[in-house]
């Protein structure tokens, strides 16, 4: 869960916390402080649009569905005012039409791209992500005429510390999805929470401390991990509303992401 992990083994975040977003709660601390120590007004950001407290960010790998196939989970998530967003194969690039496309979008939904380079990894894995990213963004936008805002990637491909991240927003990826909830060891229904300590987007931070032009949104609710771990709908319906009144009562602001493939939700 928390890559920084000193010499003896102890890391900054504690997962026996997991409910809690350490990062943030530590970032409000700080300003706090700040705003306490200070005998002149500061201006502060907030955090989501509008007033709200938490929001949901609706994605899905679209795997081997184009087209109509992919309308279930952009007209249902309409049906609640919501929008989604739908990660493109090259199947899915080559088998949705022109105006389809063109119709999601104007509904206000996404499309992008969920490209994979074999599960490539160590020497030669660098190139061929980059290569995979560079043929599946251009294939999107000759078809049609956009690039890609957001992306994960299949089988989480991923390589270096951020490398793939830089590779990403070299491409004109603005948001990595890929860092994702799916947790091996002990009870499912007791392991939910801030798996990176934060429930807002970060920019990315290379080894040298540069930050990246590309944000990382975590993604707390993969469908997969409830399916696989044999969770009913009401336990899965309960962890996401608890973790919802959590960030609205307790004041930890979030923006939870979930992944709900269309071949499953079909």
């Amino acid at each position: 869960m928390d890559m920084f992990m000193r010499s003896d083994g102890r890391t900054y975040y504690d997962p026996k916390r997991l409910p809690i977003p350490h990062a943030d709660e530590a970032q409000r601390l700080f300003a706090n402080v700040v705003m306490g120590v200070s005998d002149m007004p500061l201006p502060r950001m907030w955090y989501l649009p509008g007033m709200s407290k938490s929001l949901m960010v609706n994605t899905g790998d679209a795997e081997s569905n184009y087209g109509t196939q992919l309308d279930p989970c952009f007209d249902d998530c309409a049906a609640y005012g919501g929008f989604y967003t739908a990660y493109l194969r090259e199947i899915g690039i080559t088998n949705s039409t022109v105006a389809q496309e063109a119709a999601w979008r104007a509904a206000g939904h996404e499309t992008g791209v969920h490209m994979w380079a074999g599960g490539a990894e160590g020497a030669g894995a660098e190139a061929a992500i980059d290569a995979a990213l560079g043929a599946i963004t251009g294939m999107l936008e000759s078809k049609f005429g956009h690039g890609t805002r957001t992306a994960r990637n299949h089988t989480i491909d991923w390589t270096g510390w951020v490398k793939t991240a830089a590779l990403e927003a070299s491409h004109g990826i603005g948001m990595d999805m890929n860092y994702y909830h799916y947790i091996n060891v002990g009870s499912p229904l007791e392991k939910w929470g801030y798996f990176t300590g934060s429930g807002l987007p970060q920019r990315f931070v290379d080894e040298s401390g540069n930050v990246l032009p590309i944000y990382q949104a975590t993604t707390q609710w993969p469908d997969e991990w409830f399916a696989d771990k044999g969770m009913s709908v009401q336990q899965t319906v309960d962890i996401i509303t608890g973790m919802f009144e959590a960030a609205e009562e307790n004041g930890f602001y979030s923006a939870f992401v979930n992944n709900i493939h269309q071949v499953r939700y079909n």
